[in-house]
């Protein structure tokens, strides 16, 4: 039998979504199995999954079992939730094949990947097709991840936000690289007192004060709530 757990682990519901249609599209991709809409609808409201996918192969015994983990940081797991890393481990000691798929590299940490991998699992991430298998060195899977996270920021080592920005004046916190909008150095201090202001912390005046910037701006800012990891209202 194979198994393929998708594990999503988004700081919001925008980036969940787009972590789990990422994942989605690589299994349509390597696969025959076909996701309904259910499967989606659930995804936005829930934290777990697990279900034979609809299908559209005629032969439902050569499909594998897909499971669908979502850790979602606002939500606090119930006592009896063995969270996914117990997941991962209490179902490798089985005999199947198993893979974890995961969106990005910036999705997972190479010491993870290591112990899922010596579990016996294989590790893909979805948007860059690359996967490690039993026997990789930690050096080596730290090694691929580097290379292609670099892949995502400056040539000064700014986080690109969007690859082409298309004009204007850039956000709160962020600046405009070769046409790339980017992390500005102040954008972790602007992500914190907006996320303040979300939280009802801090007045919009009082981040504004804080930032140097008028009031209105931080409202503007805070309508951004993906790029500044602000809760979804």
């Amino acid at each position: 039998m194979k198994e393929k757990i998708i594990w999503v682990n988004g700081l919001n519901e925008e980036a969940i979504e787009e972590q789990y249609s990422t994942c989605e599209q690589y299994l349509c991709e390597t696969t025959d199995l076909g996701f309904g809409d259910d499967v989606a609808g659930w995804v936005a409201e829930g934290s777990r999954y697990t279900a034979r996918a609809e299908l559209n192969n005629r032969d439902p015994d050569r499909l594998p079992d897909v499971s669908i983990l979502i850790r979602r940081p606002t939500v606090e797991l119930p006592d009896d939730e063995p969270g996914f890393f117990k997941h991962v481990r209490d179902v490798m000691r089985g005999d199947s094949e198993r893979e974890v798929i995961v969106a990005d590299p910036a999705s997972i940490s190479g010491g993870i990947i290591h112990d899922i991998t010596e579990s016996g699992a294989t590790v893909t991430i979805a948007d860059i097709r690359v996967s490690f298998h039993t026997g990789a060195t930690l050096d080596d899977i730290k090694r691929t991840l580097t290379i292609h996270r670099d892949a995502l920021t400056t040539d000064d080592g700014a986080e690109i936000i969007e690859e082409q920005w298309s004009g204007g004046r850039p956000p709160l916190g962020t600046r405009v690289d070769a046409g790339r909008l980017v992390k500005a150095d102040n954008y972790d201090d602007v992500r914190v007192q907006l996320q303040m202001v979300a939280a009802g912390d801090k007045t919009a005046t009082a981040a504004a004060d804080e930032l140097g910037c008028a009031r209105g701006t931080i409202i503007n800012a805070g309508e951004r709530a993906a790029m500044y990891q602000l809760p979804q209202q």
